[in-house]
């Protein structure tokens, strides 16, 4: 996601008619003193073909290859349950997966600061099995051991000479940490929603990243009741959002077959 564009059609009765109607890079705030110039956005490695790598060494001579952020490799969108790696399971109650997540990082650009260190702030929130249809978009929050979505992310990575991409600025990173680290994420197990494991099969999990504080339906003498909801980005508070979404299976422990380990929670 960069610059928002508006297409605008209209449909006459004997001919169809469509202007384009393009906005500047710039999200609206209600602060007519603040301004968020700059949309924020996930950031993954692209694929580098051997044309493309010679043509940034001729622009870079001091690279040896096409310079990119230092990002990890992309965990698939498609946790593809035939690979061992993916093969997670729904346990028994107090069980836990063996063959859980390991954490990941992905790392989210906003350049809102240009470097002044008067960044935006920016929060991120997982989604478990999220849609659009729900007048409660908070209630799909889920994983907050692993992911705060009240937390401000940390201020960006300021990227090293030889990472600068070619011909812009510093994207100014932020890394998102999905989990600590030190303990696997048992997405079929430890969802935080409810006391019991997922249903056996499909689910989504969402990651959404925002450059303002979540969305609060208005309160008090408005009379509303003022709650935040939570991975609801602030669209009125001038908020831009980028999210991924990862689908991943959870096989049943009672199969077999499934080649499904849990043990006690706790044990490992």
């Amino acid at each position: 996601m960069s610059a928002t564009a508006i297409a605008c059609a209209g449909l006459g009765v004997v001919a169809l008619v469509i202007s384009a109607c393009l906005l500047p890079d710039t999200v609206g705030v209600k602060n007519e003193n603040e301004s968020n110039r700059h949309a924020i956005k996930i950031v993954e490695p692209t694929a580098i073909s051997l044309d493309a790598d010679d043509a940034c060494i001729e622009t870079c001579a001091e690279c040896d290859d096409c310079p990119q952020p230092p990002i990890p490799a992309n965990l698939p969108h498609f946790l593809d349950p035939a690979k061992t790696e993916f093969n997670f399971c729904s346990c028994p109650q107090g069980q836990i997966d063996t063959n859980a997540q390991p954490s990941w990082e992905l790392y989210v650009e906003d350049r809102d600061g240009d470097g002044q260190e008067i960044y935006d702030d920016v929060y991120a929130a997982l989604q478990l099995d999220y849609t659009r249809d729900s007048s409660e978009p908070q209630i799909f929050i889920a994983y907050k051991d692993f992911v705060d979505p009240g937390a401000r992310l940390p201020p960006p990575v300021l990227q090293a000479p030889g990472d600068q991409p070619i011909g812009r600025p510093d994207p100014f990173l932020r890394k998102l940490q999905i989990g600590d680290g030190t303990r696997r994420i048992d997405l079929c197990n430890k969802s935080g929603q409810g006391a019991g494991s997922l249903m056996p099969g499909y689910h989504t999990l969402r990651v959404v990243v925002t450059d303002r504080p979540w969305f609060r339906r208005p309160g008090g003498a408005d009379g509303g009741d003022g709650v935040e909801q939570e991975g609801v980005p602030d669209f009125a508070g001038g908020a831009s959002y980028d999210a991924r979404t990862y689908v991943f299976h959870c096989a049943d422990s009672g199969d077999e077959a499934s080649g499904c380990v849990c043990q006690d929670e706790g044990s490992i």
